[in-house]
């Protein structure tokens, strides 16, 4: 029977077989490595338009 491991900490895991995770810390920090590099590109996105809507706010009150 083969041992599956943690995909962060590399732990062993006890349980289901299908598992990956040894708990939901491991599971949040591997998630959002993998998603970093989408989460700053969006962010990048949100600060240029909310700047746009403050430019639009002031030329255009109503």
């Amino acid at each position: 029977m083969e041992v599956t491991k943690c995909l962060e900490c590399e732990s062993e895991l006890m349980g289901r077989i299908d598992k990956k995770f040894c708990n939901d810390q491991c599971r949040n920090i591997y998630n959002n490595r993998e998603n970093r590099d989408s989460n700053e590109y969006v962010r990048k996105v949100n600060t240029i338009l909310r700047k746009n809507r403050r430019i639009l706010e002031k030329l255009n009150p109503k």
